[in-house]
């Protein structure tokens, strides 16, 4: 959406990794042509606190519109996002860490 999302300096300990995208490992555009972005989070063995997520990216007024943090998951070590395919009601997200589907249902898309 703006160059702050796509510089995640993660020397910084100040960098909020909420806002920023730190390893995007897939785009897929919805039936709206929104694309969503998703960002495991991850660089090398490094984990970063809401930085892994799915974010959905307004092309209209190039803002961010959803973002989805796998933090209220809860997720165990070793959890990595890798894909989605998006239904009308539902996201499906690949999780290669583990070997498990995440599954997000919209309010509306």
């Amino acid at each position: 959406p703006d160059g702050d999302w796509n510089t995640f300096n993660p020397t910084n300990s100040f960098e909020n990794p909420e806002k920023r995208f730190v390893n995007v490992n897939a785009i897929l555009t919805d039936s709206n042509d929104n694309p969503w972005v998703v960002d495991s989070g991850l660089l090398g063995s490094r984990t970063f606190v809401n930085g892994s997520k799915f974010v959905k990216i307004n092309l209209n007024t190039n803002i961010v519109d959803q973002i989805y943090y796998t933090s209220s998951l809860n997720p165990p070590l070793g959890f990595a996002l890798n894909d989605v395919r998006i239904g009308s009601r539902h996201a499906y997200l690949t999780e290669s860490g583990l070997g498990s589907v995440v599954i997000i249902r919209f309010n509306s898309l």
